[in-house]
């Protein structure tokens, strides 16, 4: 527990730019004077006339708030600091949109001014209902509530949404009482259904964060304390929007925002806090001189190792003045003026002929009294792209060996013709199969796979499923979603089981190939650089043991990719590589029979193959190589597979669920030339610096990713909607166990799609935030449309009466035939040879039956043995017209390759042309 109490009164000692800054701007309103204007906000908020019924702010609760957060914010004289608070708030619903931004001079008015907005924003019609918010900070007079505008930060701040109580007796256990405890008008429910109020937690500071050290510290303290608690860490920035105590949560009934606790005297020094949460202060110690208040277009600070890679990496050809000058502002902005930054850009200066350290410490000088406002990192990084390599990642921040294992041991029916006619067909017409729903894609992922389906004569289902399984792979288990709302124990990962399946010569293995270069070429790098590592390490191990010395630790091998490999050593390679690898092969079938998947004798390599598909820890026991072990192996899958070559393996393997996690992407049989046209480079490029990021990304203990309340609506219809599917007509019970597995697939495309959207905008990923309601849609947009591969497959590839399928071509005839309106035995065996003769009279039976079930069909005439005539429901072409011009161009076309088949081969045995 902290030990350190405070109730000193003591002023701030502040150093000399803080205190040259605040003298400059101090107003004429004494401490004094803010603490009786604290101390009657009755005297300054005249409280509008109104029915009872209506909402007012509290102004004796915010009064107690504001004396008690920004008690210390005055300056060397006593005076409140001449910064300003932001009040703000903003609606209740999808997009949190703001309705309000006013500003209040800290030494004016604060409760009063706040008293009243909030009094208006509870007012506010029920479908415009907002929540009062403002942050907890404040902001220098730049006029804008960003975190780089921030002035100073009162306070340790953890907002607790979930297990609130146990939250707060973990933190008051570690930093002790809290100076305010404010229950923020919503409820949490606990798993045994008892209500507990969500709390917001406050620990006055004994001195405000003024420099950006202290700032830096003080949101890594928040976001650490948040963990510990399990709250909410987006609430670390210290500009991040709070509930006020005195308004009103309107999220449903009207809840007063109120103070139930804490010591208002208390408050704890920010070093104190930070020691007692175990936060390594180091990270925020190097920081530039920029005056406070100052902002910076880099959002996050660049660390030093990342700074001087951008310097190395960029050529400097005698650059002109004024690419020199941007050059170094943007090295300015992207170090927050460090010393670093200053290193890194003398570093590229230095490899021009002309560079001179008296100017290029001048322009650095500069760059403190005049900071660059229009530039950024993202400028250098656009350079080095043009200029030298054009999928350059800036590289993550290194993380200490600790911080490294942590990160790898977190991974562990009589009818008649009045009767509307049902769809029998149970999958989508074939052109339904070959393109994606407009839209559905990420943009910068969409112009990607139209470019390569068109270059390669291919389907868009085949050029973006292959990618979209790519990047799961390259995310895998660095990133995890949390799939139901409140069970925090489903997490899923990234990686997908994908399959290509058409004729040879329909391009899957070029698309495949396309879709893993970036991820093989990473895979090459680490090999080329972890082999001679591991080889040496080979030769010290055996020294040592002739020795009788410890053999040394053995270096890992990193991997991103593998084709053909024994599941023994499979299981090496996970262990080295936690975060998984995309496994991949041009033929499934030869994959499978590496794990013995459908072999008598390989039931143990095919129980750690299903453990795959969700990165659980296998084990492998062999006489030749003994125990090997893998704690966490993830592994991403993307094959191709031939219709003659799948009937068979599907055959033989048995029913325990592995084949159902995989999702079979269906080629509709036609021939599309490809396209001579030059690659659309700039979408190549960024798919690659996609791949390479998130291959390589390591992220401190993330948490899972979650669903905002709007994408989790989507994802519940769209399961609703899957466990009605399973009840189709003639569904097999391989489709029903397909479809359970759906709930995991949805969700890792999400995760996905969320991954690519962020990388879009942040150039990374950023596990705090959620999943939002436009990127879940087009996700699950996706998904449907996979899910129509995936009936389609199970329907042609797992028919469990074949009269099923009989009953599917027969309709099908019916529908290019509009001029029968009956149709006999013989009719029938004629349209499908397949149900000709006595033989085969029980299939035709039972195919017409299911057609007479679903009102395509009724008896017109009886034999002994059955119905030997039936009439057809003419609604079958008005309400399946767009399928019987299907069934009609289809038709056609099979007839037109068959002539054209003939045509060619008639030429080359004539020698023809």
């Amino acid at each position: 527990m902290l030990g350190e109490y405070s109730n000193s009164g003591a002023s701030r000692q502040s150093d000399a730019s803080f205190a040259a800054q605040y003298r400059a701007r101090q107003g004429a309103l004494s401490l004094s004077k803010l603490s009786g204007a604290l101390a009657r906000p009755e005297q300054e908020v005249e409280t509008p006339k109104a029915d009872t019924t209506e909402l007012t702010a509290d102004p004796n609760e915010m009064q107690r708030f504001v004396h008690a957060v920004f008690k210390r914010c005055v300056g060397d004289d006593r005076k409140p600091f001449g910064g300003r608070l932001a009040l703000r708030a903003f609606t209740n619903e999808k997009g949190n949109a703001p309705v309000l931004t006013e500003w209040e001079p800290l030494a004016g008015k604060p409760v009063a001014s706040a008293v009243e907005a909030a009094t208006r924003v509870a007012r506010r019609p029920a479908d415009q209902a907002a929540v009062f918010a403002p942050p907890v900070c404040v902001f220098n007079e730049h006029g804008k509530a960003s975190e780089a505008d921030v002035l100073a930060g009162p306070a340790i701040i953890v907002d607790l949404d979930g297990n609130p109580t146990s939250g707060r007796q973990t933190l008051e256990a570690v930093l002790g009482p809290a100076t305010l405890v404010v229950a923020s008008g919503g409820i949490w429910t606990a798993p045994d259904g008892s209500p507990e109020p969500k709390l917001h937690l406050y620990w006055r500071l004994t001195s405000p964060a003024v420099t950006n050290e202290e700032k830096a510290l003080l949101r890594t303290v928040r976001k650490q304390a948040a963990e510990l608690a399990g709250g909410d860490a987006t609430a670390a920035a210290l500009c991040h929007p709070m509930r006020w105590p005195g308004s009103w949560h309107t999220k449903g009934a009207p809840n007063m925002c109120s103070i139930v606790g804490g010591d208002e005297q208390r408050e704890v020094r920010l070093a104190d806090a930070a020691k007692a949460l175990d936060v390594d202060t180091a990270a925020s110690r190097e920081r530039g001189d920029r005056q406070v208040g100052q902002s910076f277009t880099t959002r996050t600070e660049w660390t030093e190792a990342q700074l001087m890679d951008v310097a190395e990496k960029l050529p400097n050809t005698d650059l002109d003045w004024d690419d020199f000058n941007s050059t170094g502002m943007a090295f300015y902005d992207a170090a927050h003026g460090s010393s670093h930054g200053y290193e890194a850009f003398r570093t590229f200066s230095a490899k021009s002929a002309k560079h001179d350290d008296a100017e290029t410490e001048a322009r650095w000088e500069h760059y403190k009294s005049s900071p660059p406002d229009r530039i950024s990192g993202t400028w250098l990084i656009d350079r080095v792209r043009k200029f030298a390599d054009p999928m350059y990642v800036l590289p993550h921040p290194e993380l200490s060996e600790v911080e490294k294992q942590e990160l790898r041991d977190l991974f562990h029916s009589g009818s008649d013709d009045t009767i509307a006619p049902q769809d029998i067909f149970g999958h989508d017409a074939p052109t339904r199969l070959r393109t994606p729903p407009d839209g559905c894609l990420p943009p910068m992922l969409a112009r990607l796979v139209r470019s390569e389906a068109r270059r390669k004569g291919a389907s868009e289902a085949f050029t973006a499923a292959a990618a979209l399984a790519t990047i799961g792979s390259a995310i895998g288990a660095s990133l995890r979603i949390q799939v139901r709302d409140r069970d925090t124990t489903w997490t899923e990962p990234a990686a997908l089981w994908c399959v290509l399946v058409a004729d040879p010569g329909s391009a899957k293995s070029p698309v495949i190939s396309t879709a893993l270069k970036p991820l093989k070429a990473l895979d090459g790098e680490w090999l080329a650089v972890d082999r001679p590592k591991h080889a040496a390490w080979t030769q010290a191990a055996k020294r040592a043991a002739r020795k009788g010395e410890p053999i040394p630790q053995e270096p890992p091998l990193r991997r991103a990719f593998v084709d053909d490999v024994t599941a023994e050593k499979q299981v090496g390679i996970h262990a080295d590589n936690p975060r998984g690898i995309m496994r991949s092969t041009d033929e499934l079938a030869g994959m499978l029979e590496t794990f013995g998947a459908y072999k008598k004798s390989g039931g143990g390599d095919r129980s750690m193959m299903l453990r795959l598909f969700d990165g659980d820890s296998v084990t492998v026991d062999r006489v030749t190589t003994g125990n090997l072990f893998a704690k966490h192996a993830l592994m991403g899958v993307l094959a191709g597979s031939q219709p003659d070559k799948l009937r068979p393996l599907v055959k033989d393997l048995q029913t325990d669920g592995l084949l159902q996690r995989f999702l079979f992407v269906l080629d509709d049989g036609a021939r599309v030339p490809r396209i001579d046209e030059e690659e659309d480079e700039e979408a190549a490029a960024n798919y690659r610096a996609l791949i390479r990021h998130l291959a390589t990304a390591e992220y401190v203990f993330p948490q899972p990713v979650k669903l905002s309340p709007a994408a989790r609506t989507l994802f519940k219809a769209f399961m609703d909607q899957v466990i009605a599917l399973q009840d189709l007509t003639g569904a097999s019970s391989a489709w029903k166990g397909h479809t359970s597995k759906w709930e995991k697939i949805a969700a890792r495309f999400m995760l996905i799609f969320h991954v690519i959207e962020q990388f879009g905008v942040f150039e990374g990923a950023q596990p705090e935030l959620p999943i939002e309601g436009d990127t879940a849609n087009r996700a699950l947009a996706f998904c449907r449309f996979m899910l129509r591969h995936s009936l389609a497959f199970y329907t042609q590839y797992f028919d469990p009466d074949p009269s099923h399928k009989e009953a599917i071509g027969l309709a099908g005839y019916l529908l290019t035939r509009p001029d029968i309106a009956e149709i006999k035995r013989r009719d029938i065996a004629n349209a499908r040879t397949s149900l000709k003769g006595g033989e085969n009279l029980r299939r035709l039976l039972h195919a017409t039956m299911a057609l007479e079930e679903a009102g395509w069909l009724v008896v017109k005439e009886r034999a002994a043995d059955g119905p030997t005539a039936w009439r057809v429901n003419p609604q079958i072409h008005e309400r399946f017209a767009k399928r019987a011009e299907l069934e009609r161009t289809e038709r056609a076309r099979k007839h037109e390759s068959i002539i054209q088949a003939a045509e060619a081969r008639r030429k080359l045995l004539e020698g023809g042309e």
